[in-house]
């Protein structure tokens, strides 16, 4: 009998070891040979929240602007922390247990960690999550944010810290920019001609912008367009959408830029290649 438990006991530590080196493989190939025009931000979830809800804010944060890298675990947070060196985290759901995870992050004697955060509150009951905004803000939050304040306010506090860190980013090469998007001040520049956007098509183009020569699908489409929303978006709406930022684009001299890929979405292909911020 003893022997038995102990043989369970090794299989299950041997079954941890296997799943920590892979996922540590995962995240060390997912934080590789990124371009410098994303803002870094950490997204570290309560992996009881909806998913939904999670999936709804990490849709935001993109169309903010961010890169995002999603963790559950402490350790894996830890380890991208160390890594990958955002430039915000993201707390969505804040629990005792984080918080003794951030004071030991930032009492760490291994190496100096200063990285601000914010943090989204859950459904707790109101003296409940005062009392989480309470222990968040003493840990050091740059703001603790109600779940019903909504993502308005979650993008307009992180875009804030992003601001403190990031320039405007430039794609081109010497003193010939190509495409130059400021997500402080909403405004953009193709070819040194400045594009006089709407919102939604900011985003968009945004979006495009941070994942050149991606094929980015319809329904990312729709989702960075209404939030999310699809109901919201009617049959023909992504054409619209599409022949509006072509316009645009055109306008300015880079219509080649934005191109259908027949039965999967569009690309964006910058015509240079070499990435420069300033």
């Amino acid at each position: 009998m003893i022997f038995f438990n102990i043989e369970n006991i090794y299989i299950n530590l041997l079954h941890m070891l296997h799943w920590n080196v892979l996922t540590q493989i995962y995240l060390f190939l997912s934080i590789q040979d990124e371009p410098p025009m994303y803002s870094r931000i950490l997204l570290l979830v309560d992996a009881h929240l909806n998913i939904e809800r999670i999936v709804t804010i990490e849709m935001a944060l993109e169309r903010a602007g961010g890169r995002i890298m999603r963790v559950s675990d402490h350790i894996e947070a830890e380890y991208l922390v160390r890594r990958w060196e955002p430039e915000v985290m993201v707390v969505l759901g804040w629990s005792s247990e984080t918080g003794d995870w951030i004071r030991q992050l930032k009492s760490s004697l291994f190496y100096h960690v200063d990285l601000p955060f914010v943090v989204v509150g859950n459904d707790s009951e109101k003296s409940q999550e005062e009392k989480n905004a309470i222990m968040a803000l003493e840990m050091g939050a740059q703001a603790y944010i109600p779940e019903t304040m909504g993502l308005g306010s979650l993008t307009a506090q992180v875009t804030s810290l992003v601001s403190k860190i990031n320039r405007p980013v430039s794609f081109g090469s010497n003193h010939d920019e190509d495409i130059c998007i400021d997500l402080v001040s909403l405004r953009a520049w193709i070819l040194g001609n400045e594009l006089h956007i709407p919102r939604q098509l900011f985003y968009l183009l945004n979006y495009f912008i941070t994942h050149p020569n991606e094929v980015v699908s319809k329904e990312k489409i729709t989702d960075i367009l209404w939030d999310g929303k699809r109901t919201s978006a009617s049959p023909n709406a992504i054409m619209v959408k599409i022949y509006q930022l072509r316009k645009l684009l055109q306008n300015a001299g880079a219509k080649d830029m934005l191109e259908t890929v027949h039965g999967f979405g569009y690309r964006f292909t910058p015509k240079k290649q070499v990435i420069k911020s300033h």
